[in-house]
């Protein structure tokens, strides 16, 4: 979290609470500054550096990218990130339950699954995976 808001710059000013008449406004009420093309910016590159920490060579990401394309799973889960997610767990499809609890931390780019930096995995590269962490 204080990473995320280390790109903003903070002024706070001291308000008694007889000058707030509707108090809970201000700590619920977005900014529509805070909504403009610099933070989408900012979203983007962060998204690719975290691709780079993660897979750092072109030819493997294209390898992930394909298994992502073809586990079902995670393509159900892709078309979710595209149309948005039901409101309610038990409207979702059966595959893409066990995302519903990190469903707001996932992201797709160049073809891959991100759960907040990390990458989700297809099964078809678990093993590979596994096998690499633990050399």
């Amino acid at each position: 979290m204080r990473l995320q808001l280390q790109r903003f710059d903070f002024r706070l000013v001291y308000k008694p609470g007889r000058e707030l008449y509707i108090a809970d406004t201000l700590s619920r009420a977005p900014s529509p500054r805070l909504f403009n093309d610099d933070v989408t910016q900012a979203g983007e590159e962060q998204v690719h550096a975290v691709l780079d920490l993660v897979i750092p060579r072109e030819s493997t990401r294209a390898k992930f990218a394909a298994a992502t394309d073809a586990d079902p799973t995670l393509l159900v889960v892709k078309q979710l990130l595209l149309r948005g997610w039901p409101d309610h767990k038990s409207q979702c499809p059966v595959a893409a339950k066990p995302f519903w609890a990190v469903r707001h931390n996932l992201a797709e780019a160049e073809g891959l699954l991100l759960n907040g930096s990390r990458l989700v995995v297809p099964v078809s590269l678990r093993q590979e995976v596994m096998a690499g962490v633990h050399d």
